[in-house]
């Protein structure tokens, strides 16, 4: 079985994808109504790159036919007997590599700030839906009526058509646990956690969190600097109102890392023996009494990763924690022969720990692979 958890509460469909960072659900550009993207991002910044030579054969002053005036690759040089070899200066595709790209995850331009939060970035094509940028500011992010104010986007865990909503923009002020509430708003609400530019992957969402009614809660695990997109609306079209939105420490992940791996992947990655596990960790989606190994990681790139115990001589289950406390996913049987299979999106950097237990007493040797983007 495998289960998202922190999320969503009796009326949502459990989403496949959390955070390890957990928004805006349109699609880039104008649309604002379509349903999340789950688009990895993992640009570096190098598109559009020209070649240094041409080799354009109507330059060729051997040919007898006349230069290409149409070949802007040549414009400011002299064509002399041939290609001179110079760079070719007349691209203007080529992308700076210190300039921001918007969508991807990444502090591009070493200023601090990334993609939407970034102010070469507000306002600008796919992060044009946000209402306000909170900043890094721990407490109230947004308060007010949201009567009015439209549906301009969709929630997962939404009716459809849902109701008003605000999009705020904050940005973590340290590596940290942080738990987002709708909590004093006076009407029905949901929250959504996703990339920090409009149509990026969401990450988390929440409909009536236990011990809250009506209203919503969603537990981050969140680096320094990462901004995510924060997304507030009427369960339904007639669900609007006072609007509260805030932001608290939460309950930080506290057990020690049995192995660290940095930013291994590939097969085997790592591998051990559960019988020398000694920390006890409850795994939603299976009964692990026993002591379960837990293993460290560093994604060394954004996109979606893949964790496996494929190889392992048990019924294996794998949960995965973020900085928090409460579990992002966990599995027991999806890579099938009962081994277990956790999918997930995570940015470049986020660390995760992950715990392999054994179901129902089980024990044994352990396999860890993992396998992502590129």
């Amino acid at each position: 079985m495998v289960t998202q958890l922190g999320t969503c509460g009796p009326r949502f469909l459990a989403h496949a994808l959390v955070l390890g960072w957990m928004g805006c659900i349109p699609t880039p550009e104008d649309d604002k109504s379509g349903a999340d993207t789950a688009a990895a991002d993992g640009s570096d910044g190098e598109a559009g790159t020209s070649d240094p030579t041409d080799d354009d054969p109507g330059d060729d002053p051997d040919s007898g036919e006349p230069d290409d005036s149409g070949d802007s690759g040549d414009s400011g040089t002299t064509d002399s007997g041939g290609d001179s070899g110079d760079p070719d200066t007349g691209d203007t595709g080529e992308v700076r590599l210190d300039a921001e790209l918007c969508d991807n995850g990444v502090d591009d331009d070493w200023n601090g700030t990334a993609d939407c939060a970034d102010p070469a970035c507000m306002g600008v094509g796919s992060c044009d839906c946000i209402d306000t940028d909170s900043g890094a500011l721990v407490g109230t992010l947004w308060t007010g009526s949201t009567t009015g104010a439209g549906d301009d986007v969709q929630g997962e865990c939404t009716a459809n058509p849902g109701g008003p909503d605000v999009q705020v923009l904050w940005t973590p002020p340290e590596d940290g646990c942080y738990e987002l509430s709708t909590e004093g708003s006076d009407f029905d609400t949901t929250l959504a956690i996703g990339q920090a530019w409009c149509g990026g992957p969401t990450l988390a969402c929440n409909d009536d969190a236990p011990g809250a009614g009506v209203q919503s809660r969603i537990t981050l695990s969140a680096r320094e600097g990462r901004s995510v997109l924060v997304l507030a609306e009427g369960y339904d079209t007639y669900e609007h109102g006072e609007l509260m939105l805030t932001v608290a420490a939460g309950t930080p992940f506290s057990e020690s890392d049995d192995v660290d791996v940095g930013m291994d992947v590939g097969t085997a990655v790592a591998t051990g023996s559960l019988s020398s596990a000694t920390t006890t960790i409850d795994h939603p989606c299976s009964d692990v009494p026993g002591a379960s190994t837990i293993v460290q990681w560093e994604a060394p790139s954004s996109g979606t990763w893949t964790f496996t115990t494929v190889g392992s001589d048990f019924d294996a289950s794998v949960t995965v924690f973020g900085q928090c406390a409460a579990a992002l996913m966990c599995d027991d049987h999806l890579a099938g022969d009962r081994q277990a299979s956790v999918e997930m999106f995570l940015s470049e950097g986020e660390r995760v720990h992950l715990a392999i237990g054994g179901v129902e007493e089980a024990t044994g040797s352990w396999v860890l692979n993992i396998d992502g983007p590129g």
